[in-house]
């Protein structure tokens, strides 16, 4: 949905956070008129939303759909705000050494209007935001894979909604 909203109406909003989500394949929303700062926050071992693209809860028989990659969702977005610089690269420390994941993070400035367009790229994270804080069980873990604790979901997106302006 976060997506979709950015799509339709860009300048209802700021900018956007979507967590865990990828652009679909067959996307009926126009592009936006407008350019508008985005994050996106995905692990690349989700086993419900395919980091490199594809079908969506693959072992699901109720068919979810497609979606681009998340490379492929970052490109769109730079082009859609005109960024053409490369970005700022910053591996984020591994506070939870024990969570076998990383995160490393892209930022893309400069954009038309002052936007930017920022990933958080969760290595060996799956279907979960980031925390500190929360921990979750291991059947759940099961399901959506495994969980970062090396930085804190809901901070870094404020942080990033902070300074952004309409």
């Amino acid at each position: 949905m976060t997506y979709r909203m950015a799509l339709e109406s860009p300048i209802r909003f700021a900018a956007y956070a979507p967590v865990v989500a990828a652009l679909p394949k067959n996307n009926e929303c126009d592009a936006p008129r407008e350019p508008v700062s985005i994050l996106i926050m995905n692990g690349t071992l989700d086993p419900l939303l395919p980091y490199n693209g594809g079908q969506v809860a693959k072992n699901d028989r109720h068919g979810r759909g497609e979606v681009i990659s998340t490379a492929e969702t970052v490109a769109f977005w730079l082009r859609q705000d005109q960024i053409t610089n490369s970005p700022d690269v910053l591996d984020l420390p591994d506070v939870d050494a024990k969570d076998g994941s990383r995160v490393h993070v892209e930022r893309y400035s400069g954009g038309k209007d002052d936007t930017e367009v920022v990933l958080y790229e969760v290595r060996g994270g799956g279907h979960t935001e980031p925390s500190l804080a929360e921990h979750y069980g291991r059947l759940y873990r099961f399901i959506v894979g495994p969980q970062n604790h090396d930085v804190e979901m809901a901070e870094e997106v404020w942080k990033f909604f902070q300074n952004k302006k309409r």
